[in-house]
């Protein structure tokens, strides 16, 4: 019990719960512990005649305590550096073959490059219908529209849905226009036998 020690015994575990913790933030249970023997040392050295190391000594566990409680300065957070908005090269046009499509990644984001109607489109990789890797379909040789292989959904280079193998005859029109049956594209061309891509939104500059 903190009433039944004397004063020199308390100002010692004091120090030692002071000096452990020096430089971080208290835990709740130091916590208490460092406020009951502050209360409890404050007590006995007001009702006691105290010897001048002993003052001293509380002096210096006062000034420590008040350094521990303080909340640590916070780092400052560095701005991270803003990615120029300029055309992105994708791929070498001589390694991308005209009659299948192409997976490609740029900042974590996964895009497909296939041949459509004498140019090269990108596109999300990803179908309208289930997210299926569109990539991971192919390109039928009479329509040149990119299929995706898990349900037949076809698209043309501009992203519009041209197919859906499940519609109904009279519904095939009206849900192929849908803006949820497309796939985002983006600005491509093609210079110097490299593909580049412009995937920020808004006018390529």
């Amino acid at each position: 019990d903190l009433k039944d020690l004397k004063a020199p015994t308390l100002l010692k575990a004091l120090h030692r719960v002071v000096s452990y913790h020096r430089g971080q933030e208290l835990p709740l249970l130091a916590t208490g512990m460092l406020v009951g023997l502050l209360l409890q040392c404050t007590s006995l050295l007001q009702n006691s005649h105290v010897s001048s190391p002993l003052a001293n000594m509380r002096a210096s566990a006062e000034r420590a305590a008040m350094a521990v409680t303080q909340p640590l300065p916070k780092a400052k957070e560095k701005a991270s550096p803003r990615m120029p908005r300029t055309w992105v090269p994708l791929a070498s046009d001589y390694e991308l073959d005209p009659d299948r499509p192409t997976p490609v990644r740029y900042l974590g984001q996964r895009y497909v490059i296939w041949r459509s109607e004498g140019a090269w489109s990108v596109m999300d990789d990803a179908c309208a219908h289930r997210l299926a890797p569109l990539s991971e379909g192919r390109i039928d040789r009479k329509t040149r529209n990119l299929e995706c292989a898990y349900h037949g959904w076809q698209f043309a280079g501009t992203g519009a849905c041209t197919r859906i193998p499940q519609a109904h005859a009279g519904q095939a029109d009206r849900v192929c226009t849908s803006p949820r049956s497309c796939v985002r594209t983006y600005p491509t061309q093609t210079e110097k036998a490299v593909v580049w891509f412009w995937p920020w939104g808004g006018e390529p500059s």
